[in-house]
């Protein structure tokens, strides 16, 4: 994967973006860099100001290096975290030499801690090493550190608004950095609960998904007295397919089956791949004439389809079982009904609407 390609994966900030633990890592690490990056630009100008050229071009070094930091994260994200964490504690032990403990710039160190807690480093022991030894070097600092006065003489006033400017910064950078990883934390949530519903291929909802649908609406349909039909749809002579013209062919059928049944509903009705060739579709406040006639006209959709294998274009066809959800049945009977119904309808010769509760089949 090219560099431009990853930087694109990075900051692809769709909700179906695809987010692995080192995509969390490397947003997480992409924002603390340009959060510090600014930071740095505002010391720069600030020391500029107060007459400290050393310092001005101390935080000169540090953008440097963050921008060097979010330029190899793609590529090399450990080093680049290594880079980011050297920096923290060189700049802010320097900073602490020249200007002294109160000009605050310890709270910087601290960042380390949480920073080295949320990210993904190659071992828990690692992980542990760098939050025990940031911890154990900030109380060192604290405890030799605390009375010295700096090498540079700081009026009081500038000290005081130094110390306030950098326990302020520290805190923002803690919030952003919380915002930023819990965003990306409820981002990978949502994506996984996604692909825990959803059919790859077809992209349509999975079995267990529209099964759990379908006892929502059976309930409602239980308490309120509202109709609810099923139907289950199989398309016909799919081995056959594979076998004539590959897999990646059938799967293209597939694709176009499901994409032709969800356009062909109502934004209340669910859809879903419930197996193999095979599809469900859960029609809430639908009798069993109503589904019958959605039923064929979804037949004749998809009887319509235009899918091809090279230059063989290949026939599909689709036969449905219906059957409407009775009182006091639960809706794994109703699906057994409609599975009866598709039976009698490929015994039949295929291609066809059969009804469940009549046992008619509509050719």
């Amino acid at each position: 994967m090219g560099r431009m390609q990853i930087w694109s994966r990075l900051m692809d900030r769709s909700d179906n973006q695809y987010l692995s633990r080192v995509d969390v890592f490397q947003r997480t690490m992409l924002g603390v860099s340009l959060i510090a990056g600014v930071t740095h630009v505002a010391f720069l100008i600030l020391f500029a100001s107060l007459g400290l050229p050393h310092m001005a071009w101390a935080n000169v070094l540090s953008i440097v290096c963050y921008a060097t930091t979010a330029l190899t994260l793609p590529t090399w994200p450990l080093a680049s975290c290594g880079l980011m964490f050297a920096e923290i504690l060189l700049h802010g032990t320097w900073a602490i030499h020249q200007l002294g403990w109160e000009s605050g710039f310890h709270y910087y160190i601290v960042l380390i801690i949480p920073v080295a807690t949320v990210i993904d480093l190659p071992s828990v022991i690692l992980k542990w090493v760098v939050v025990l030894g940031t911890s154990v070097t900030y109380l060192l600092m604290d405890a030799h550190w605390r009375d010295l006065p700096g090498v540079h003489e700081v009026a009081p006033t500038a000290l005081h608004a130094l110390h306030s400017f950098n326990l302020a910064g520290t805190l923002f950078i803690l919030t952003v950095l919380a915002f930023v990883y819990s965003r990306l934390v409820n981002q990978a949530e949502s994506v996984l609960r996604y692909q825990a519903c959803t059919d790859p291929l077809t992209r349509l909802s999975n079995r267990r998904h529209v099964l759990e649908m379908a006892r929502r609406e059976s309930a409602v349909m239980q308490r309120d007295g509202r109709a609810l039909s099923v139907l289950l749809c199989d398309v016909d002579h799919f081995k056959r397919i594979n076998d004539r013209h590959g897999h990646q062919a059938g799967d293209d059928v597939l694709r176009a089956v499901g994409a032709t049944l969800q356009s062909g509903l109502r934004a209340i009705d669910h859809v879903a791949r419930w197996g193999g060739e095979e599809f469900l579709i859960v029609l809430p406040a639908t009798h069993e004439d109503e589904a019958q006639a959605v039923a064929e006209r979804l037949r004749s959709q998809v009887a319509a389809l235009v899918c091809s294998s090279g230059e063989q274009v290949i026939p599909v066809t689709m036969t449905v079982g219906v059957a409407e959800m009775r009182a006091a049945e639960s809706i794994e009977t109703v699906i057994a009904r409609a599975d009866e119904a598709l039976y009698r309808g490929k015994a039949a010769g295929r291609n066809r609407v059969a009804v469940g509760a009549i046992g008619t089949v509509v050719g």
